[in-house]
């Protein structure tokens, strides 16, 4: 009997929620909730960032004529704020998410050291191609004339709030995020980058478990000897 129709019948026919980890005889699976801009962000910050948020130019920059309009933002950092993007599927049916990236100048950098910074680091990140590495797309300019990175959209979530929100997680569960964690590293230190800001908010998770590293603003390259 499938999976579903197994916890229908326990629950004496009442369709359940999915619970978010299920251990299984030969492994297990994630069902996490889809998450969104309300959920992984604090009124305070939307309330701030929206008075920044000045109307697109009527022209139509590239970024939304490829990749749809920015809407809820859904992450901020020191690097930058993260809003998803939404775009409808050639076929007119259902919407492609991608996570849009608004790079940020850093204090006392001129436009040169800004591009040439930005440039650099999308050139490393767009060659990285790993299941737990998130996956860069592109890095355009929007309306504004501020750089973006464009990523694959994690609908899971972060670890950080999955962590707040589930209170502890399954042993197993936890045992499956950080040996995720290690594969991803292991790949980042063979391709000569470090990361340098490993945290729990960096980590994302898609609605079926998989972890992928993110936010390389202050990461780094190295050459071995």
């Amino acid at each position: 009997m499938p999976l579903i129709s197994r916890l229908t019948s326990f629950y004496g026919g009442n369709a359940m929620p999915m619970p978010r980890f299920i251990a299984l005889q030969r492994g297990h699976e994630h069902h996490l909730e889809q998450k969104t801009g309300k959920e992984s962000v604090s009124d305070l910050w939307r309330k701030i960032l929206s008075k920044k948020q000045p109307q697109e130019d009527k022209k139509g920059p590239i970024l939304p004529k490829k990749y749809g309009t920015c809407q809820e933002m859904v992450g901020y950092g020191t690097s930058g704020i993260v809003h998803v993007s939404y775009r409808r599927k050639e076929n007119g049916i259902g919407e492609e998410l991608y996570a849009v990236k608004e790079l940020q100048r850093r204090s006392r950098e001129t436009e040169d050291e800004y591009i040439r910074r930005l440039t650099a680091e999308f050139c490393v990140l767009s060659e990285l191609r790993h299941p737990n590495v998130i996956r860069t797309l592109e890095l355009l300019t929007d309306a504004r004339g501020n750089y973006c990175q464009v990523m694959e959209y994690c609908e899971g979530g972060d670890l950080f709030t999955l962590v707040h929100s589930a209170g502890k997680l399954e042993v197993q569960e936890a045992d499956c995020f950080f040996k995720q964690l290690m594969r991803g590293f292991e790949y980042l230190h063979e391709m000569g980058v470090v990361h340098r800001d490993l945290k729990p908010e960096n980590l994302l998770l898609t609605r079926h478990g998989s972890l992928k590293i993110s936010d390389f603003g202050n990461s780094d390259c190295f050459c071995m000897a």
